[in-house]
């Protein structure tokens, strides 16, 4: 796995994406109505966001980033794993 940091806009932009399945996939579940449901634009702020209180981490497999993990910093001491997002084509 490898940290991203903001300056990468590749990453920013692949990251986004899988922030965007990953929250809608929620809303999918709940039948949420399409109002409530993440824009790429507020996809793209959450990261900037996640990498700023934390640590955000590419899943890769054979040099394919296939997801994402987000580890977010309560304290010098303390972190929690936040999120965790694999392709559905690569779970199982």
């Amino acid at each position: 796995m490898l940290k991203l940091e903001l300056s990468n806009e590749s990453d920013k932009d692949i990251m986004s994406d899988f922030i965007l399945d990953l929250m809608n996939h929620h809303r999918r579940l709940n039948n949420a109505p399409k109002e409530y449901w993440c824009t790429l634009e507020e996809a793209k702020d959450m990261f900037t966001n996640w990498v700023k209180s934390g640590a955000v981490y590419k899943i890769e497999n054979d040099n394919t980033v296939i997801g994402f993990m987000y580890v977010k910093h309560l304290s010098t001491s303390v972190s929690v794993l936040e999120d965790f997002y694999i392709q559905s084509e690569y779970r199982g």
